[in-house]
Order: C-alpha cells, then structure tokens, then sequence
C-alpha cells in the first residue's frame, strides 16, 4: 500500500504559446499557481485550454517533441477604433472583449458595427480588420421614414386645418401623445389621435376622416334563441342584452362567436 499522492504536486512547464518553447518549468502545480497568479484547478485541467496567463501549460509526464496545445487558440476578432469625422484609425484591439473592457463600451454594441447593424459605438465608428479596405465608409444612417414628413392637425367638428407640423415628432411634443399614435392617425391605420384627425400633406387631396367602428347599444344586432333554437327576442347590441339579462357580455360574445354552446341558459346569434 501507498499513501495516494497529491495531484497538484505534479511538475509543470510553461510554454510561450507562439513559439511552443519551454520557458520554465516548476516543481509543482502549486508553484507555478503562486508564481503566476493562477487557479489550481485551471492548471490541474490546462490540457483543456489552449492557453492560461497569456501562457500555454503542460505537466512534465505529458510533454513530448512537437508538443502542441489539444485545444485550438481563442478565436477572437481583432478591430480597428475608427474616428468619426476622419475615418482615420485610432487605435487596433486584438479582440472585441479587449477593447469593452479597457473603453468601457458594451461589446454587443461593438459587434453590431462590425457587422454593420449599428454605426457608432462609444462615439467611434469600428470595422474587423479583415473587411478594412482604403476606401472603407460607416453604415450610412437611414432617414426616419414618416416622422419627417409634413402633416396636418386637423379639427373633429369643423374639419379645418389647425395646425401644420414638419413630422410626427414635432406634433407629438405638442399635443403630448407618442409621435407613433400620431403616425397611425395621418396614414390611416387609426381614427384619431389626441382627439383629432390627423393627414399627411401628401395624402390631404383625398383626405376623408375615417369612420369610427360601431361599438355598445348601436352595435351589431344579437338574437336570443332557447335551446332548441326557438327565437325570444332580437336586441341592439350584446351589451344590451347583457345589463338587462344579467349575466356577462364577454359570455354572450363566446357563444355568437361559437367558442361556447349556451349562457345564461340561451342559445346567442349575430343577426
């Protein structure tokens, strides 16, 4: 018998991890951990990186001539810090994850420029070095399709002009209403907006305000049948028919609908 030895007592090397030469070796894991500033469990498993410490590591029983790391390098993308205005390069960063921690700038931010998804990050321009050519330009920024186009305020009651603004983003900050309700009311999409009617200057030949949807008493018609489909009664809206019943619209709404069979023990149909 024998007592069972300490793994990290195990004699390592240290490796320059360009040229693959010994630079040192160290009687123990434990040595080269203190000396390095390195995990022990990190060096214990450095046959599963490619590098640690900026350094390549092999224990002294696994080393053999044209040793080479089992993993492959870290593939980071180098890049260049761009100036704005002069496009001339500032500095170059051996990885994205550098240059976020040393600037300060959100990586993710970094990448969607390189990728040509975002323009500026951290208020520099930044390209892969593979894609930098001579001729090199930023993503162009596009225009803000709507917001910059003129449109009309224009009165419920009377149907005139009130009032002309450039975009959407001038009228909202006058009427304080988010510029893309706006929007939708002078495209169309929506009736009104802040309580009035709103056009595009482009579209006002053939403006006409858009009608609002029939809702409540003055909705659509509801029949009331008994089981048997036996008509009772018809009434003007759902909501009708709900507060003089007494059970819920919603419940109505399900069996016209034909999510439900029956309520309040009647059978519902749209008219």
């Amino acid at each position: 018998w024998k007592p069972r030895l300490n793994q990290n007592e195990q004699s390592i090397y240290k490796i320059d991890k360009k040229t693959f030469e010994i630079i040192c070796r160290y009687e123990s894991i434990v040595a080269a951990s203190k000396d390095n500033g390195l995990s022990l469990s990190g060096l214990y498993r450095c046959d599963e990186f490619f590098s640690l410490g900026g350094f390549c590591w092999c224990k002294c029983d696994e080393w053999y001539d044209g040793w080479r790391p089992s993993r492959k390098a870290n593939t980071a993308t180098p890049v260049y810090q761009i100036e704005q205005n002069t496009l001339k390069i500032v500095n170059e960063w051996e990885s994205i994850k550098e240059a976020s921690q040393v600037l300060g700038i959100n990586k993710n931010v970094i990448t969607r420029c390189c990728q040509r998804k975002g323009i500026i990050a951290g208020g520099f321009h930044w390209c892969k070095i593979e894609n930098w050519t001579s001729d090199w330009k930023p993503k162009e920024k596009l225009p803000l399709i709507g917001r910059r186009k003129p449109l009309y305020q224009i009165d419920k009651k009377t149907l005139a002009i009130i009032a002309k603004y450039e975009s959407t983003f001038e009228a909202s900050k006058a009427v304080c209403v988010p510029n893309t309700c706006i929007a939708k009311a002078a495209s169309g999409n929506a009736t009104e907006s802040a309580g009035y009617y709103w056009c595009y200057v482009d579209l006002y030949a053939n403006w006409k305000p858009k009608k609002k949807k029939k809702t409540g008493i003055s909705g659509k018609k509801v029949c009331q049948c008994d089981l048997n489909g036996n008509l009772i009664k018809i009434w003007n809206s759902v909501k009708e028919a709900a507060d003089s019943i007494g059970i819920s619209a919603s419940n109505i709404s399900n069996v016209c609908s034909g999510r439900t069979n029956s309520a309040g023990g009647y059978v519902w149909r749209y008219k």
